[in-house]
């Protein structure tokens, strides 16, 4: 989580954007407040198939009454937002068909690897 969180502010620093640390649902009936992740790695991962990197995991926002996690839907690849992926790969769309319970469509590696790639740009940039 913490290494996420570095990555986003680094995102948001390369972007000039303020980041929001609050997705706007509101805590009513259960809603969204505060940034989570699950207990298991692989249940953060964007593809199943490939092993665990920063730039294939995701975090959200915890729905603590029914124990899930959301991500944004209206912000998808944001700079400023949390609860989604740090770079535009790919659309929420493939996402939300990547976790489909009856044939799944796993995001593609290239994908992940453009944002491992952006990642490590980021990184290397602070280090500067």
């Amino acid at each position: 989580m913490k290494a996420w969180l570095l990555i986003k502010v680094l995102s948001a620093e390369h972007n000039n954007k303020l980041l929001s640390f609050y997705d706007g649902r509101g805590t009513e009936n259960g809603g969204g407040n505060g940034l989570a992740s699950y207990d298991e790695c692989g249940k953060n991962k964007l593809n199943e198939d490939l092993p665990f990197s920063l730039g294939n995991s995701i975090c959200g926002f915890a729905v603590k009454r029914l124990s899930y996690i959301e991500y944004a839907t209206w912000a998808w690849a944001h700079a400023d937002c949390f609860d989604t992926i740090c770079y535009n790969s790919f659309s929420r769309e493939d996402f939300d068909n990547s976790k489909k319970e009856d044939s799944p469509i796993p995001i593609l590696p290239e994908k992940i690897a453009e944002i491992d790639t952006l990642i490590q740009t980021l990184l290397n940039d602070f280090y500067k």
